[in-house]
């Protein structure tokens, strides 16, 4: 295992921790995923310096994914609680999600990499939205892990190749090919 994977192991480690850790405490489900980042010390948005934009965001939504599907026996009951219509409605769950969205999208916004700043506040709702729909078909069994990755990387990547100016847009479509025929997309 390279040291980069194994960085994101012991990250995935930390969060699957932290968040056994807020659920004992608070006896439910009821805390933000800035209070889990905090307690696992993760920024669960932050790109490193000097990383590409685009590569940044795909590791992002792979890694958001993978946070989930690293423990499934922990993450399936609890997400299907969490998402379901009849959850305890948090302050505007959409809106805290877009927002989640924005910090993983702000290199590719800094970089100039958005065609437009007020598309990037729809961009990061859609995203948010498409994550969410495609983990909830993981969390009730409906879907494979693998299957909900491809989902993931399609559905994100589409739309961030839509917002994406003329210039980047090949290369947020060369990395969403890439993602799509790679090795972990077949399983």
């Amino acid at each position: 295992m390279s040291k980069r994977e194994q960085a994101k192991e012991e990250r995935r480690e930390r969060i699957v921790e932290a968040a056994e850790t807020l659920i004992r405490r608070e006896g439910g489900v009821d805390f933000s995923m800035r209070e889990l980042a905090d307690l696992a010390g993760v920024a669960f948005a932050a790109a490193e310096p000097g990383e590409d934009p685009i590569e940044h965001f795909f590791e992002f939504v792979e890694g958001a994914l993978g946070t989930y599907t690293s423990d499934s026996t922990l993450f399936r009951p609890l997400l299907v609680v969490v998402l379901s219509a009849d959850a305890h409605p948090w302050a505007d769950s959409i809106s805290a999600g877009a927002e989640f969205w924005l910090r993983c999208l702000a290199p590719a916004i800094e970089a100039g990499l958005v065609s437009r700043d007020d598309d990037c506040a729809q961009l990061a709702r859609s995203l948010h939205l498409g994550f969410r729909g495609a983990l909830m078909g993981w969390a009730r069994g409906e879907e494979t892990a693998a299957t909900t990755r491809r989902d993931l990387v399609h559905i994100s990547g589409l739309l961030f190749a839509g917002a994406a100016t003329v210039d980047a847009r090949p290369r947020v479509e060369a990395a969403l090919r890439r993602l799509e025929s790679s090795p972990a997309a077949a399983r």
